[in-house]
């Protein structure tokens, strides 16, 4: 019986307050009880009656993260993306955390069609609650200081080492890694 092939690693486009190597990522309201499926659908919509979920996306391919960064860049919300690089089989092991794979897993038969459709554009997979600091493999950072993107790859790489440079036409990463506390 051959096993499915999963990616080592998880992807996560960080908001500018996140700093994952000190306090981990924490779910926008992990109180809140929305389903799963509601959290895909309306994501990090800012509708009145939806104050965030207990639920944090990541997506299971690269290229994918780095473009819906990307997508935020283009609408000018931001002049960086933050990738955040996550030990997906740590995570996957610790008792104490739940990771849905809404692509493939079984957890996708929960999802409504609509929140099908962007799991499976996503690749996505979402984490219960909290991400402990210990599954930061890294965190990738790539600068657009006039908002000029350009022309983006789709081919899909396997996350390489910080040491490492990607070349299938990405930016480089500008090897800034955020490790100090935002000032109030």
């Amino acid at each position: 019986m051959l096993k499915r092939s999963v990616n080592m690693y998880l992807y996560r486009v960080l908001r500018d307050f996140e700093r994952p190597r000190h306090r981990g990522i924490r779910a926008r309201n992990p109180n809140a009880r929305y389903s799963i499926s509601q959290h895909v659908e309306y994501g990090n919509k800012q509708l009145p009656a939806f104050s965030g979920t207990r639920y944090i996306s990541c997506s299971s391919e690269y290229n994918v993260a780095y473009e819906f960064g990307l997508k935020a860049v283009r609408s000018g919300k931001c002049k960086s993306i933050r990738l955040c690089v996550l030990d997906r089989s740590g995570l996957e092991k610790d008792p104490f955390i739940r990771v849905f794979d809404l692509y493939k897993g079984p957890s996708a038969q929960k999802l409504s069609p609509k929140a099908k459709v962007y799991a499976k554009r996503y690749k996505e997979v979402v984490v219960e609650d909290f991400i402990p600091p210990c599954y930061v493999v890294d965190v990738k950072c790539f600068s657009f200081p006039n908002g000029n993107v350009g022309l983006s790859s789709r081919k899909s790489k396997e996350y390489l080492s910080s040491d490492s440079s990607i070349d299938d036409g990405l930016p480089k990463d500008d090897g800034k890694q955020i490790l100090e506390e935002p000032r109030m």
